[in-house]
């Protein structure tokens, strides 16, 4: 692709190589003068390592002119570049716990970060087993734990919704993304203190650390809803500590912070599960959601269970029904009737569309403060912006009646077709919870 910046290649200096492979010539006697042949191969040695060094310093400056140019106004890509090349550079082998097993060392347990690191992921270990232990009668535990996600994934949505709402952030319709990121830095700190007063339950912290470990999906997710300062928020691990039993390893957080909590989605929701803490009792057979189109954002089902012995409910694979058929109100789209994962996908995909936001993953592929120049599939943002309208122009027209399969057909032959289906795939594997959700106070 002529848009393409092409990776950089380092090859090895020939020069420098026969230099360094020469051996010194070592006296044995200081005042013996060395033999003849030595002198010339040494002094060209010298030379040869003089040049190759001033030939280094010239690359090494050329290379920070030219990085500086690239990075001119993205101080948050420069800055943590230099901070994780200065750790790199400075790490020492005594840090290495393999290192100082091979030297004989008995004592090299890991930091106390990283062991309650382990201890968080014990706690996730101990609630699947007793989220799954509870009902035994069902077919499987794994359909247990799958509608336990999603429904978890939910209530995480609900966190983040509650959370933006109740600190009323500043938001527009800019897509450009370092205009996102610089908005409001004071917020940074004040939402970082209010943190501390709230601990979410596992279930959601479940969802939050796992979604955090894809960094660049998380950082997507958040500059498209506009809600940067808690990508730059730090996941509570000291108070998750406190909150978990070093021994039983159950969740147990202070009254205060689950109050804390569960007022901040008393802002946002007053539905009794939403509410509900600790989810003892979990019976996935009991749930049901109504689930909104994301175009018109009326309500296209009501009361759809999650999962069911048909193994049609939203949690389900073969999730599938007939739309709500109301005299007023509901949704009027021109679209399939029967409510599918797929049905769903493409009216979503029709809604991201026609919307003025960047289509999910624009940032995550396009960025201009987190992609390296090197390896970004496109150099200028402004590209970016105009793979939204080349796909809308060729999908828009088809997609009612069509899967996202033909959408992605549809685009093979176009301009930047590779850039296009690395946007669009992502909808063959979009589980869209947030449709269950809402607005709200319901």
């Amino acid at each position: 692709m002529s848009n393409q910046s092409a990776p950089r290649i380092r090859r090895s200096n020939s020069i420098s190589s026969i230099a360094t492979a020469l051996p010194p010539y070592e006296k044995e006697d200081p005042h013996e003068a060395p033999p003849a042949w030595s002198a010339p191969i040494s002094n060209r040695r010298q030379k040869l390592q003089a040049q190759n060094i001033q030939n280094q310093n010239q690359s090494k400056k050329s290379q920070n002119i030219q990085s500086k140019q690239n990075i001119t106004n993205k101080v948050p890509q420069r800055e943590l570049r230099e901070r994780f090349e200065e750790i790199l550079e400075n790490v020492r082998p005594q840090e290495f716990a393999s290192y100082r097993v091979s030297q004989g060392a008995t004592n090299f347990f890991p930091s106390a970060e990283e062991v309650v690191a382990l201890k968080l992921l014990r706690a996730f270990a101990v609630l699947k087993k007793t989220i799954t232990g509870t009902l035994s009668e069902m077919k499987t535990s794994v359909k247990i734990w799958q509608v336990f996600v999603t429904y978890a994934v939910r209530r995480f949505i609900i966190y983040l919704s509650a959370l933006k709402k109740a600190l009323v952030l500043t938001t527009n319709d800019s897509t450009d993304e370092e205009e996102i990121l610089n908005r409001d830095k004071n917020d940074y700190l004040r939402i970082s203190s209010f943190l501390r007063s709230i601990l979410p339950p596992l279930d959601v912290l479940m969802v939050w650390h796992t979604f955090s470990l894809n960094p660049r999906a998380y950082y997507d997710f958040l500059v498209r809803n506009q809600f940067c300062q808690f990508y730059a928020t730090t996941f509570p691990l000291d108070l998750v500590n406190l909150a978990i039993c070093n021994s039983s390893f159950n969740y147990d957080p202070p009254r205060e912070l689950r109050e804390g909590y569960i007022l901040l989605i008393e802002g946002f929701s007053l539905n009794e599960t939403d509410l509900d803490y600790s989810l003892h009792g979990f019976d996935p057979r009991i749930l049901a959601c109504d689930i909104l189109c994301p175009i018109c954002q009326e309500t296209l089902l009501a009361g759809v269970p999650f999962t069911n012995d048909s193994g049609t409910g939203f949690a389900d694979i073969g999730f599938k029904m007939r739309k709500l058929e109301t005299k007023k109100g509901g949704c009027d789209c021109d679209f399939d009737p029967t409510i599918s994962h797929e049905s769903l996908r493409c009216r979503q995909l029709y809604a991201d569309l026609s919307s003025r936001k960047l289509l999910p993953n624009t940032y995550r592929y396009f960025s201009t403060i987190i992609k390296n120049e090197a390896y970004r599939v496109f150099v200028t943002k402004e590209i970016a912006k105009v793979l939204k309208p080349d796909i809308a122009k060729e999908v828009l027209p088809i997609l009612s009646g069509a899967d996202i399969d033909t959408c992605v057909r549809a685009i093979a032959n176009c301009n930047h077709a590779y850039s296009k289906k690395i946007i669009l795939r992502h909808y063959y594997m979009m589980n869209l919870v947030h449709l269950t959700v809402g607005f709200g106070k319901k």
